[in-house]
């Protein structure tokens, strides 16, 4: 075989694990687990945060956004496939959420081993705090090898959550008991719509939303 075809054929083989690397590194991502959107209203909601195919994995940081105005997170981690237990977790960074984010981090220490694979990590439970809209987003992330080197990681998806807090509605001033016991409301709201049932009442509720 002639020197330079050779060549041409090592320099394909190195060109095409070059790309086969590349591909692999980029394929780990981070994101909500499912990433359907989500209401939070008269009871807590919890979403989870997923790390997937993903090597040699010894820490990892991230944050996630929210706005305060309308929900109220608390952060926890999940270890049942990243055992984060035992590792070290600075302060400001264990599932602390607040001024609208919440913040998680940690390492693992030795002779602890590297996890590969995909798994949860955290968690987060938000309430209701005021009627609105929120984006939920992973952000300044950043997973590491046991020698500290950076995993390139992709932000899979981002989560909506929309809130609203229930609104009390007092029936006064009647006379006697009302003759149907269907009372009929009608409300313009430009708000998620949260309803609470009446004992001993059926409600129908007309509403209209108004988006500015």
């Amino acid at each position: 075989m002639p020197l330079r075809t050779l060549i041409l054929i090592l320099l394909g083989f190195i060109a095409t694990m070059l790309i086969v690397t590349v591909v692999s590194a980029q394929s780990t991502t981070i994101g909500f687990d499912p990433a359907d959107p989500i209401e939070v209203c008269t009871e807590p909601v919890t979403v989870e945060i997923h790390i997937n195919d993903v090597t040699n994995l010894y820490g990892y940081e991230f944050r996630v956004l929210y706005d305060p105005d309308v929900l109220l997170p608390d952060g926890d981690f999940i270890d049942t496939w990243y055992d984060s237990s035992s590792g070290f977790k600075p302060n400001g960074w264990r599932g602390d959420c607040i001024n609208g984010a919440c913040q998680f981090a940690v390492t693992l220490l030795q002779p602890d081993p590297p996890v590969n694979g995909s798994g949860p990590i955290a968690s987060i439970t938000m309430t209701a705090v005021g009627s609105g809209t929120s984006d939920l987003t992973i952000t300044d992330v950043i997973l590491a090898d046991p020698d500290g080197f950076s995993i390139p990681t992709t932000v899979a998806n981002t989560v909506t959550a929309t809130s609203c807090i229930p609104t009390a509605v007092t029936l006064s001033n009647f006379s006697s008991a009302p003759s149907s016991d269907t009372l009929e409301l009608q409300l313009l709201s430009t708000a998620a719509l949260c309803l609470s049932i009446l004992t001993g009442y059926a409600v129908r509720i007309h509403y209209c939303a108004h988006h500015d």
